[in-house]
């Protein structure tokens, strides 16, 4: 079924009914047709979850930093309460 035949002549040399061969290809074209779109899914949900990470990466990073701020002051206050 490369073009250079047609379903019947395919259908002739493997014995099968005509029918039997087109009932095969829909059912290829939308089991193919449901695999790109789950891909196209993946690949959506993929792209949303590298963007929450950076997000959170920039997150963390911030934390980070009020964190060394904040221990850098408690330990000023706390040298000059003495």
């Amino acid at each position: 079924m490369d073009g250079s035949r047609t379903v019947g002549q395919v259908a002739l040399e493997l014995g099968i009914a005509e029918s039997s061969l087109v009932n095969w290809r829909k059912k290829l074209g939308a089991s193919i047709g449901r695999t790109a779109g789950a891909v196209r899914d993946v690949r959506d949900e993929n792209e949303s979850l590298r963007a929450q990470l950076k997000l959170a990466e920039k997150e963390k990073r911030a934390l980070a930093m009020e964190n060394e701020i904040l221990k850098k002051a408690a330990a000023f206050f706390a040298r000059n309460q003495a």
